[in-house]
């Protein structure tokens, strides 16, 4: 009889610590991680834009201290200034990408009001930048560069593919 008791609270026993541990091997709690940050970085080199393939508008240089520079020349599709779309030169220096578990595929360095930071950047150029997104998707082999700067949007594609 008393082996019966003592096997009966060694299972009672384990399984309160099976129990106790459900919220922090990955039961669901807090301790969800939706992605993760990372330092792999487009490849280096001069690109053209998606619409503008006879122009070396982009430039991604890989830094010694484990960062890339972005640099190029955004237009901006939402207002006209005497008749033309304007555009403005930039600079972004990427320290960290964050990507989403679910899509492997997507990396992104950006801050807004609305997903607040992900990754981490620094913009030089251009002054009074009150958004930005810059998304490497390895998939399709692209960089996209969004931002507002005194109130404009401005965005540029770069397709890797286009190397010059």
């Amino acid at each position: 009889m008393n082996k019966l008791i003592k096997i009966f609270l060694m299972i009672i026993f384990a399984l309160a610590i099976s129990c106790s541990n459900e919220g922090t091997t990955g039961g669901g709690g807090d301790d969800y991680v939706e992605g993760y940050t990372h330092s792999n970085h487009p490849p280096a080199g001069d690109y053209h834009s998606a619409l503008d393939t006879n122009t070396i508008r982009n430039t991604i240089t890989h830094n010694g201290d484990g960062t890339c520079t972005i640099t190029g020349t955004a237009t901006s599709y939402s207002v006209l200034i005497d008749n033309k779309n304007p555009t403005t030169n930039y600079s972004i220096t990427v320290t960290s990408w964050y990507t989403y578990n679910s899509e492997p595929n997507v990396n992104e360095a950006m801050s807004n009001a609305v997903v607040g930071t992900r990754g981490e950047a620094t913009i030089t150029q251009p002054s009074g930048v009150s958004y930005f997104s810059v998304t490497y998707n390895t998939t399709n082999n692209t960089v996209l560069v969004n931002f507002a700067a005194n109130s404009i949007d401005y965005n540029n594609s770069i397709y890797l593919e286009y190397k010059k």
